[in-house]
């Protein structure tokens, strides 16, 4: 039976995010474009993670553990469960450029993160789908 969780905001910061990007492409020097980009960015990892959390809590067996939940585990357990496509060394790789894209608007971490979009777009995507199946919206 589908567990209670609502998606509407995560497919929502995906989508915008996906149609910023589409812009950004057109306008790669737009400089407001590209900080929207990355405050987009920003929302659907934070969704991502809060979203993954959510549903493992719901579907647990041992409500205890979820306090010691660490983020190697919310992953590992994640990817056990396939929900996500991409390995724990992958999502620290995503946290690390949210956490330095969150920090400054700095050039290099700009188009760093800037760069990462597309690969975490599918991962998003992939994460959407699979709660999707998973759940009842």
């Amino acid at each position: 039976m589908p567990i209670p969780l609502d998606l509407t905001a995560l497919k929502t910061v995906i989508e915008r995010l996906e149609q910023a990007l589409v812009r950004h492409l057109f306008s790669p020097l737009d400089l407001q474009l590209q900080d929207g980009l990355i405050l987009r960015l920003k929302a659907v990892y934070e969704l991502s993670y809060e979203m993954l959390v959510r549903y493992l809590k719901k579907v647990s067996t041992n409500p205890g553990q979820n306090r010691l939940m660490t983020f190697d585990s919310v992953i590992s357990h994640a990817q056990e469960q396939g929900l996500v496509l991409g390995c724990t060394q992958k999502w620290h790789h995503f946290r690390e450029m949210y956490i330095n894209a969150k920090k400054s608007y700095e050039d290099a971490a700009a188009k760093h993160a800037l760069r990462i979009i597309p690969k975490f777009l599918n991962e998003a995507y992939a994460l959407h789908h699979e709660l999707s199946l998973r759940t009842e919206n």
